[in-house]
């Protein structure tokens, strides 16, 4: 995770916030947190990052517009979510998913595989 800066998009900020320690701890450069579509956009738009963990389900909203950017840019990302992978659009059916239930065992794992399948390259702003 060294040389990595990543978002988090989560609703729940005591997920957010050990999700921004747990990635912290394994290296991550930084951790942008994001309550609402809107603010991860405009975060995507003003902070370079490497790599996104996503809650499928906001409070009012769904991540999906965010996932759309993000392959866009050409961001990996992840999905970290206590749905199915079957709540997934087709589209972003490939990507990788942890349960909230096996984030301490699977979150940084899954953000690895999710980097090194991009060939994550240093963070940068479009």
């Amino acid at each position: 995770m060294h040389g990595v800066r990543v978002l988090v998009l989560e609703d729940c900020a005591l997920m957010a916030e050990a999700l921004e320690l747990m990635l912290l701890e394994a290296g991550a450069d930084g951790v942008d947190l994001s309550r609402s579509v809107a603010h991860a956009l405009d975060v995507i738009g003003a902070n370079p990052i490497n790599l996104a963990c996503l809650d499928i389900v906001l409070v009012n909203e769904d991540c999906m517009e965010v996932a759309d950017e993000l392959v866009l840019r050409g961001i990996p990302f992840v999905f970290v979510t206590a749905y199915d992978a079957g709540r997934l659009p087709p589209r972003h059916g490939h990507q990788p998913l942890v349960n909230k239930f096996d984030v301490p065992a699977k979150l940084i794992a899954a953000c690895g595989v999710a980097a090194r399948a991009s060939d994550v390259a240093p963070a940068r702003k479009l």
